[in-house]
């Protein structure tokens, strides 16, 4: 009995202590950490090509002001000791950088986060890696690339390319200039005027684009694919859930696990694949392959 006691003794030692130590970082409560803020202001970025960013936990808002010519950056900052992140402001070369930390190397166990908001020339072109956290991004008139662990983004007004890594998070997307190109793990994607080519690569969630000037290609693991308003062809492979398309000027192109299939006021119509699921067509102009 007493050696049984001693082995109940051990066992729940090792799960108490396995509970203590499965505590994440981040899920800390914001409302244990102390709070401050702090601005960081880089002069004559008007001058400079590109705007890089690495941000931790914690929103990030980017707005573009073609009125200033210096870099501002307004956080505010959750900390345990002052000790448990990093934020600088730095000019490297051609390029400013931006640097707000809490994990990874010396901060793998920080709690800490900057809810950062920051506004920027115009002209510059931005790239930016985010941990976790909402991302907004407004009036770009440059090239933009966002590498995007969870969250939520929303990105309008941005005069070049736009290139999207995102592992979770809805994204919206609205008035890109150029081509627009999304890799993205789960979450629904929401995209209006693009004046270029669109490629998407989603793993879950419901695709919906509509007023693109150039070709579309969409890759779609599960869920609703709506494309409309299409100046250009149209390519479509989903592996479960419907697709609707309608008004494209060329080809449409789809191959389909399972779902329904609608197509309405297409150049020609090409069907590889239905799955299960009904198949409506209306107004397909040249040839209808199924």
């Amino acid at each position: 009995m007493k050696k049984l006691s001693l082995v109940a003794a051990t066992v729940s030692a090792l799960f108490l202590s396995g509970c203590v130590i499965s505590v994440g970082a981040h899920e800390h409560d914001r409302g244990d950490l102390n709070e401050t803020k702090q601005q960081l202001t880089l002069s004559g970025a008007n001058q400079l090509k590109s705007f890089d960013v690495t941000a931790g936990s914690g929103s990030l808002k980017i707005q573009g002001d073609d009125s200033v010519s210096q870099i501002t950056v307004d956080a505010v900052i959750g900390s345990e000791n002052g000790k448990d992140y990093e934020f600088t402001l730095e000019k490297h070369g051609n390029t400013a950088v931006l640097v707000a930390k809490t994990d990874g190397g010396i901060f793998k166990n920080s709690h800490a986060y900057l809810d950062l908001v920051v506004r920027v020339p115009t002209s510059m072109n931005l790239e930016v890696s985010d941990g976790s956290g909402s991302i907004m991004i407004d009036n770009i008139a440059g090239d933009v690339s966002v590498n995007d662990g969870s969250g939520s983004m929303y990105i309008s007004r941005v005069g070049g390319a736009l290139d999207i890594n995102d592992g979770s998070g809805d994204i919206e997307v609205k008035n890109v200039s150029k081509s627009v190109k999304i890799n993205d793990g789960s979450g629904n994607i929401d995209l209006t005027k693009v004046s270029g080519s669109l490629k998407v690569n989603d793993g879950s969630g419901n695709v919906d684009a509509f007023h693109i000037s150039g070709d579309v290609r969409v890759s779609d693991g599960s869920g609703n694919v709506t494309v409309g308003d299409v100046t250009g062809n149209v390519r479509v492979d989903d592996g479960s859930g419907n697709i609707d398309v309608n008004r494209v000027s060329g080809k449409v192109t789809i191959s389909d696990g399972s779902g329904n299939i609608n197509v309405n006021d297409a150049g020609s119509l090409y069907i590889n694949e239905a799955g299960s699921g009904s198949v409506n067509t209306n107004n397909i102009r040249g040839k209808v392959s199924m």
